[in-house]
């Protein structure tokens, strides 16, 4: 049997061929590869690290630069912060009477006295003594925003003036990364040391300063390693705030990195547009000569050329020469100006930004009327845009109480209850007690109502209809604290009783009302 030599075949032929038959055997239409939008997209693959580990610290470096110097990322970055944080979430503690074994006086005397010890030391929890609990709320908030990441290490310092000793160290992401520029392996990943079994993190290696800063530190650079957990109690010290996307994810990436490209050429656009209608406005003009190679004479040694303009002449030579608002030429004889029309504002800029607005404010989880504060649509349109932006705002809430405030909240009662601060029976012997003890909400500024009326009567049906409580009822449409409330209501009511004074009852409300409506006489 004779073998037979077939002939070879390019390799630029043999990919298209390959493209050609992949676009026939492809179950999905983006899978293929015939038609000429999708035989070049070719993106990597492989986890989450491999696509994004070598272009973090660009992306980072991108987004900072973006929220510094272009209006709108600056905006939709202080947008999410005063709506996350805004005035700072405030601890409600709510231990598990029922797992503890508490009656409802005790567990409401507990929780009183582990919220006051947690006022009494949040604002002295910063290592440095700069940051309060706000402060350092923002700063965990903006670090997935801007960075990535970033990472909070357990500290122990106690100040004279301290009532504890926990300590918390910020650390930015930048500080985080493999000593002495070693390459990322399976154990090993900007910084994070993992487990090589089951993958989790054992430690971090921390710089001591920040990469290409020479101004500041001219000696070499160390890392410290810091374990991931305690090795007496096995709990974490440290934590390590992102948002991930993907398990395999080992940094995070900056919220803004899917839009950088369309935030930086808006911004670009709107800056030309915006110099195009500056030049419009100052009636720039091209003076054309009818010989070739005749320099204009619009000096001001040149006795033919006279300019009236308020001010000195600017410019050295005469194509330097600037001409201001309200300006008057003496042109020479065969000399004549042409006005410049740059065609500007363009009528067609508003329409087109707003199309990359919708873009860019749906790829960061804000409506169109909040990314660009314009709410010019109905009241149902605009109270739907609120709707869906809180629904993000409380999500973010949600993540900085489970990745920031909670496991610090448990730092500091731990540190009060081996103090002798705060009692918890079985609290170091049993789990399951901790966590019913160290049960807690986080409560956050309310959203606001675009119609207070509607919202009070909406509430009170919800009320009446069982459907929610008056604790929840009060954290959304005031932020506060209904068991204060109450208790600061019922003191109220106990006082105007005891100095002679009586509430209104509804007939006097509907008196008052009536004389408040009553037509006015003119005088």
């Amino acid at each position: 049997m004779t073998a037979t030599t077939l002939p070879a075949i390019p390799r630029q032929r043999r990919a298209e061929m390959i493209a050609v038959l992949g676009s026939f055997l492809s179950g999905y239409e983006g899978a293929g590869g015939g038609e000429p939008d999708l035989r070049t997209w070719n993106p990597a693959g492989g986890s989450a690290d491999n696509v994004s580990l070598q272009d973090l610290q660009r992306l980072r470096e991108r987004t900072s630069d973006l929220i510094r110097n272009e209006p709108l990322a600056a905006g939709a970055q202080q947008t999410q912060l005063d709506s996350v944080v805004g005035t700072g979430l405030r601890l409600h503690a709510t231990p598990r009477r029922d797992v503890l074994g508490m009656t409802r006086k005790e567990a409401s005397a507990w929780a009183r006295r582990a919220e006051w010890i947690w006022e009494a030391c949040k604002d002295s929890l910063d290592i440095e003594g700069e940051s309060s609990m706000r402060e350092l709320q923002e700063l965990v908030f903006l670090a997935p925003l801007e960075r990535g990441d970033c990472f909070t290490i357990r500290r122990f310092r106690k100040r004279p003036s301290d009532v504890l000793g926990t300590k918390l160290q910020l650390i930015e992401a930048d500080l985080v990364s493999n000593p002495n520029g070693r390459q990322n392996d399976i154990t090993l990943r900007d910084g994070v040391e993992k487990d090589p079994v089951y993958g989790g993190p054992v430690a971090y290696w921390v710089a001591d300063r920040y990469p290409n800063e020479a101004l500041l530190h001219t000696g070499a650079t160390d890392w410290t390693r810091v374990e991931a957990f305690g090795p007496v109690t096995g709990e974490r010290v440290v934590l390590h705030h992102l948002r991930r996307r993907r398990k395999s994810l080992s940094r995070g990436i900056p919220l803004f990195a899917p839009v950088l490209r369309a935030f930086k050429q808006i911004g670009r656009f709107s800056g030309a547009e915006l110099m195009a209608a500056v030049v419009n406005a100052m009636l720039t003009v091209v003076i054309e000569s009818p010989e070739a190679g005749d320099e204009i004479p619009l000096t001001a040694e040149n006795p033919d050329a006279v300019a009236i303009t308020g001010g000195a002449w600017r410019g050295t030579a005469a194509s330097e020469v600037k001409m201001g608002t309200g300006t008057v030429l003496g042109l020479k004889p065969g000399q004549k100006v042409t006005v410049v029309d740059p065609k500007r504002p363009n009528a067609n800029f508003g329409p087109f930004a707003d199309a990359v607005f919708m873009q860019i404010s749906a790829a960061i989880g804000m409506p169109f009327e909040v990314f660009t504060k314009r709410f010019q649509s109905s009241y149902s349109a605009a109270r739907a845009a609120l709707i869906e932006f809180w629904r993000y705002v409380y999500g973010w809430r949600e993540w900085l109480g489970e990745s920031f405030l909670d496991p610090v909240y448990s730092w500091v009662i731990a540190e009060a209850v081996s103090t002798g601060l705060l009692e918890a029976p079985g609290f170091f012997d049993d789990p399951l007690l901790r966590r019913a003890y160290l049960a807690a909400e986080w409560i956050g500024d309310a959203p606001g109502q675009l119609d207070e009326l509607k919202e009070a009567k909406a509430a009170e049906l919800r009320l009446k209809l069982g459907i929610t409580t008056l604790q929840q009822e009060t954290a959304a449409i005031t932020g506060g604290d209904w068991e204060r409330n109450h208790e600061q209501r019922a003191e109220e009511v106990r006082r105007r009783r005891d100095d002679g004074l009586v509430d209104p009852t509804e007939e006097d409300l509907d008196e008052a009302e009536t004389i408040l409506n009553a037509p006015q006489d003119d005088e």
